[in-house]
C-alpha cells in the first residue's frame, strides 16, 4: 500500500509539473475540441478512491476508461481533443513525437511521460476521427497500426515511470518506427 501512495505522490509531482509547462506539445494554432468532460466515478466500495480515476466522456458522449495516473490525466486534459485526423497528426502527435525524442534525448523522463501520454491518447482515437479511412479494409489497417503506436507509447510511460532511461529510449523510437510504418501507407503527400 505504501508503494501505491508512493506512486501516486510521484505522479501527482509530474502532473504538476506537466501543467506548468502547458502539457502535451502542440502547435501555438491547432485546432482542437474542448477536453473530455469527467463524469462521476462508477460505485465503488472503496470511498477514498481518487478523483482521477474518474472516467471521462468522449465527445460523442461514450464513457472512456479512466485515466491510469494523475500525471496522464493532466496531459491528456491539457491536450484537448483534436477536431480531425489531420489536426491530430499536424498538431498533437507531431509536436509532441518531435517533443518526446527531444525529452529522451535530454534524459528528462518526467517530459517523455507528458509526452508519450499525448501520443497515446490521441492515437487511441485517431481511428474515430474525421479524415480516418472509411473502407473497412483500410481502417483496419490503420487500426492496426494506431494500436501498434498506443502499445509503444505505453511501453515508454511504463519504463519511465520505473526509471528505465534504457528502455524509455528503446520504446521510443518504436514510437516513431510506428509512424513511419503508418505514414509509409497513409501519408498524404
Amino acid at each position: 500500500m505504501r508503494t501505491a501512495w508512493f506512486y501516486l505522490l510521484v505522479l501527482v509531482m509530474v502532473a504538476a509539473i506537466g501543467l506548468s509547462t502547458g502539457g502535451c506539445s502542440k502547435s501555438d494554432d491547432a485546432e482542437v475540441m474542448p477536453p473530455p468532460t469527467p463524469v462521476a466515478p462508477p460505485p465503488s466500495s472503496d470511498a477514498a478512491a481518487p478523483e482521477s480515476q474518474a472516467g471521462m466522456v468522449s465527445p460523442s458522449g461514450e464513457s472512456a476508461p479512466a485515466a491510469e495516473s494523475e500525471a496522464e490525466a493532466a496531459a491528456t486534459e491539457a491536450g484537448g481533443v483534436p477536431a480531425s485526423l489531420e489536426a491530430a497528426m499536424d498538431d498533437v502527435i507531431g509536436p509532441s513525437s518531435r517533443a518526446l525524442q527531444a525529452a529522451l534525448e535530454a534524459g528528462d523522463l518526467e517530459a517523455a511521460i507528458v509526452e508519450a501520454v499525448c501520443i497515446r491518447d490521441v492515437a487511441s482515437i485517431s481511428p474515430s476521427l474525421e479524415g480516418a479511412p472509411t473502407d473497412q479494409a483500410e481502417l483496419d489497417e490503420f487500426t492496426g497500426y494506431s494500436d501498434d503506436m498506443v502499445a509503444d507509447a505505453n511501453a515508454v510511460i511504463d519504463a519511465a515511470e520505473a526509471g528505465d532511461l534504457a528502455k524509455a529510449v528503446e520504446s521510443g523510437a518504436l514510437v516513431k518506427e510506428s509512424c513511419k510504418a503508418c505514414h509509409d501507407v497513409f501519408r498524404k503527400e
